[in-house]
């Protein structure tokens, strides 16, 4: 039986490409290949390196039978006649050669692709000094920056360029942005390290503006304040506005500073009259009251912790005239009253003190009569006085006595008209009496402040007529008797009699006073007449509670 060589070649070529395989994959450096088919023509070997060599050399001449195989048939091997017909040899196949395996290695650096070069960060620091509110000014800081430095400087607000230099004053339009300065070191043209710092958002002091953002400083310093006017009966609306950084928020405060526990019961909002309120959401301060009067309070605008207040005098005016309201007093009393208000040097064998109280009537448009009882006291530091009021009553002046008359036009909520041009509440009168003998003139010291007197020589009831304008009002006036009458000369005919000059502007405050001025005692007398008295409206003072 014959045995072919190339079957065994075959078959160990085979054996050593398992081989291989299993050799590889334990190790984990090698793909594994399949086995060729094809009949080898070279041997192969494992090298030392782990991989697989390939001996390509060509045999020169055919394989020898080996010693040990049997005789070879002759006519297997003999050539064939040169007529015989020669079947085409087999073309020779060589075996695929085996992938070269790519053995990874932890010893070759790796190379990092390409990039543009970055400026380094610098080696120094950079500081941001001064305050981040609106009109402030910073400057940037650098420093440990590599030697030698040529520093440039670029401001950002939110990321917006504002600045290259190395100081900036804060922009209202940065309010609420984060500024940041960057320095940036240059050497030989080339920049080489740069720092950043930035602020936290940039502040704004709260401002009080208009509709049209213009600021409005009435009300925020001590000479004056801020005026808002209305009309009695009448709604009215204004809107408080205030800009800053954080977003201001309003609220009302109280018109007069100190200590919290002077204020006792009293919210800021009891500064507002009745049917008057403010909306701390929207700033808006409206409503309607029938009581004209000056109304003092203030709002505060909070950003932050910062803070700004504006005081304001709520100015409610009377509506339009429908009547005229009539003051009376007795002089005798009343006269008292306006000397206690002067240095006793004016009044010869006075005393230091003077205390005492007297009665006024005011006759409303309608007829109704309201009686308020004063009482005082004064020395040459000062003086206080307080009133009461009644319902009903009748204006009383002994026989002989003087009445002093007054009056003023009022609206239908019986507020006093003032007049626009003088700020006098008080109307140019004239009187008329039902008793022909009645003496009306005006007074020989408070004439020139608009003061009619009426002196009644006889007792009895007697019909008075108060008129101004298109107005008038009429009341009855007791005359009680006495033992002696002295009927002083009348200086203008009876009757009719129309005073001269008005009463000047009326006074604010409470009855509060240091001394007379001795150049004008007149002037001072009638101050503590209206501030006290009431008697050219009442409902005009000022609703001031404290010192300011």
């Amino acid at each position: 039986m014959r045995r072919s060589n190339s079957t065994v070649r075959r078959a160990c070529a085979v054996g050593t490409t398992i081989a291989l395989v299993g050799l590889s994959t334990g190790l984990g450096i090698m793909t594994a290949t399949s086995a060729s088919a094809v009949e080898p023509t070279s041997s192969t070997t494992v090298a030392d390196s782990g991989t697989t060599a390939v001996d390509t050399t060509p045999s020169p001449s055919a394989e020898a039978p080996s010693a040990d195989a049997p005789a070879t048939d002759p006519s297997a091997t003999a050539t064939p006649p040169a007529d015989s017909p020669t079947e085409p040899a087999a073309p020779a196949t060589e075996a695929p050669a085996a992938p070269q395996p790519t053995v990874p290695t932890t010893d070759a650096p790796r190379t990092a692709p390409e990039s543009t070069p970055r400026i380094a960060a610098a080696a120094g620091t950079v500081t941001i000094d001064g305050d981040a509110s609106v009109g402030s000014k910073l400057t940037a800081e650098p420093s440990g920056f590599t030697a030698p430095t040529t520093l440039s400087y670029a401001w950002t607000a939110d990321g917006t360029p504002v600045s290259q230099a190395q100081t900036y004053v804060v922009k209202a339009a940065d309010a609420g942005k984060v500024l940041t300065v960057t320095v940036t070191n240059t050497q030989n043209g080339v920049p080489v390290e740069s720092e950043s710092a930035q602020t936290a958002p940039v502040t704004q002091a709260p401002v009080f503006v208009d509709e049209a953002g213009t600021p409005i400083t009435a009300g925020t310093t001590e000479e004056d304040d801020l005026t808002v006017s209305a009309t009695a009966g009448e709604r009215f609306s204004y809107t408080f506005r205030a800009t800053g950084s954080p977003k201001p928020v309003l609220s009302l405060d109280y018109y007069y500073t100190g200590d919290e526990d002077d204020h006792g019961d009293e919210t800021p909002a009891d500064q507002l009259p009745e049917g008057v309120s403010f909306d701390p959401a929207t700033g808006v301060l409206s409503g309607s009251t029938e009581e004209a009067a000056y109304y003092d309070f203030a709002v505060t605008a909070t950003s932050g912790t910062q803070t700004v207040t504006q005081t304001v005098e709520l100015e409610v005016v009377a509506a339009a005239p429908v009547g005229l309201e009539a003051i009376a007093v007795d002089r005798a009393a009343f006269i008292d009253y306006v000397k206690s208000g002067f240095p006793v040097s004016w009044f010869d064998g006075e005393h230091d003190e003077h205390s005492g109280s007297f009665r006024t009537w005011i006759i409303k448009a309608d007829g109704s009569i309201l009686t308020q009882d004063h009482d005082y006291e004064s020395d040459s530091t000062g003086g206080f006085e307080s009133w009461t009021e009644t319902d009903g009553g009748e204006p009383t002046v002994p026989q002989g006595g003087t009445l002093l008359l007054s009056g003023n036009l009022v609206d239908q909520y019986g507020n006093a008209v003032v007049d626009e041009e003088t700020g006098d509440p008080t109307a140019e009168v004239s009187v008329r009496s039902n008793v022909a003998s009645d003496v009306i003139a005006p007074d020989s010291v408070l004439g020139d402040s608009g003061f009619v007197g009426v002196t009644f020589p006889h007792a009895s009831v007697h019909r008075l007529t108060v008129s101004a304008a298109d107005f008038s009002t009429a009341f009855d006036v007791q005359v009680t008797p006495t033992a002696a009458v002295t009927v002083p000369k009348a200086s203008t005919p009876i009757g009719t009699v129309q005073h001269g000059t008005k009463a000047p502007a009326q006074a604010k405050g409470r009855l509060a006073y240091t001394g007379a001025d001795e150049t004008s005692p007149l002037a001072w007398a009638l101050g503590l007449l209206v501030a006290g008295a009431g008697l050219i409206g009442a409902r005009t003072v000022r609703r001031r509670r404290a010192q300011r």
